[in-house]
């Protein structure tokens, strides 16, 4: 089967024939019905040059192999390259030259000679130079035509991941770890304590308002970040029915930067204070968020989770959670997949869960 690409290179190799056929095939009926007594039909002139235009047609075929192989052969003008079509022309030429008298000599019976030949060059080389330089621009201009094509292939093809990488973060965001055992506290606290169910709606509305308000952003600023990461935190203070502290340290000047999300590492934070580790974090006392912009040209979101008296162990059973893995799983599938890390580590009482993004993936307002 030939596909869409040959079939173009074949019916630009198609006209380009029939043109050089029907203008050769008028010429020579003229000088035919001039200078001999017998007139010989057109049909019968059309078919002799014809076969007299094999040569040429096997050098346009040639080209045509040529600009697959070797397209800058024809898109890139150098000396080397001028030089490669004149030999290839004159090649050309002087095969079908000789081709012709000896077709005509078959045909029309005049005499097969070497000054002919010479004639048949000299007088045709511009004609048939003309056609050169036209098929060769013609496939010039498919080259080009067919890059711009592969280029806007490519774009809707990086245009389609992004927009995966964009479904998948937004569907990260909306994490059911995230609302589901909030609904639980909700539907627990209704009959014994309804004002604090309650006061978990109206947390969860705030909370969640703000999260839809910039779910279509890929990435938020950083002062967007610290608002939603206090609503986050009041939801963490009621349900864990005790005040825990709450700082965010960051220099001023990188307010309006955009920044992984924090909203990565809360199934984490969910699974340390209220899921398989809350036992080894009883002692919790309060989160801190430090936003790092270092010298290394990274950008590092830091959850502090401070007070607690085995950070290590906590460190060192959360690299192993199925939860810290799929999350960076998950972020290596987005858009900036090579460029996000995730870690657990321990410093004295605090464990530190951290995001760390390249510079240049991030963008500077």
């Amino acid at each position: 089967m030939i596909g869409l690409k040959e079939r173009v290179e074949y019916i630009i190799l198609g006209v380009a024939a029939t043109i050089f056929t029907l203008y050769h095939a008028i010429l020579t009926h003229l000088v035919i019905s001039e200078n001999r007594d017998e007139a010989l039909s057109f049909l019968f002139v059309l078919g002799v040059e014809a076969a007299a235009f094999v040569p040429l047609g096997i050098g346009m075929y040639f080209l045509m192999r040529i600009s697959r192989s070797d397209p800058y052969f024809f898109t890139t003008f150098s000396g080397v390259n001028i030089f490669k079509h004149i030999v290839l022309a004159l090649g050309v030429f002087t095969i079908h030259a000789v081709w012709q008298q000896f077709v005509n000599s078959y045909f029309f019976e005049s005499k097969f000679t070497f000054t002919m030949v010479v004639h048949d060059f000299v007088v045709f080389s511009k004609m048939r130079f003309m056609v050169y330089v036209t098929v060769v621009g013609l496939f010039a201009g498919l080259l080009k035509l067919r890059k711009r094509q592969q280029m806007q292939l490519k774009n809707a093809a990086l245009s389609l991941e992004l927009q995966k990488a964009k479904m998948r973060e937004i569907e990260l965001k909306m994490n059911p770890e995230i609302i589901y055992p909030n609904l639980n506290f909700i539907k627990t606290k209704t009959i014994d304590k309804p004002e604090e169910a309650s006061q978990m709606v109206i947390l969860m509305a705030g909370f969640l308002r703000k999260l839809v308000d910039t779910i279509d952003e890929e990435k938020l600023k950083l002062s967007d970040e610290i608002s939603l990461f206090k609503l986050y935190t009041d939801v963490c203070r009621l349900k864990l029915q005790r005040y825990i502290d709450v700082t965010a340290t960051y220099d001023p000047k990188y307010a309006h930067t955009k920044v992984p999300s924090f909203l990565l590492l809360v199934p984490i934070i969910e699974e340390l204070l209220f899921g398989a580790y809350k036992q080894l974090a009883h002692d919790f006392s309060g989160f801190g968020l430090l936003a790092k912009f270092d010298s290394d040209n990274q950008i590092q979101i830091q959850i502090q989770c401070n007070g607690l008296s085995k950070a290590k162990e906590c460190a060192s059973m959360l690299k192993k959670d199925v939860h810290l893995i799929e999350s960076q799983q998950m972020m290596n599938e987005l858009e900036y997949d090579e460029h996000y890390e995730l870690v657990a580590a321990a410093k004295k009482q605090t464990l530190i869960l951290s995001i760390t993004v390249t510079k240049q993936n991030v963008d500077y307002v």
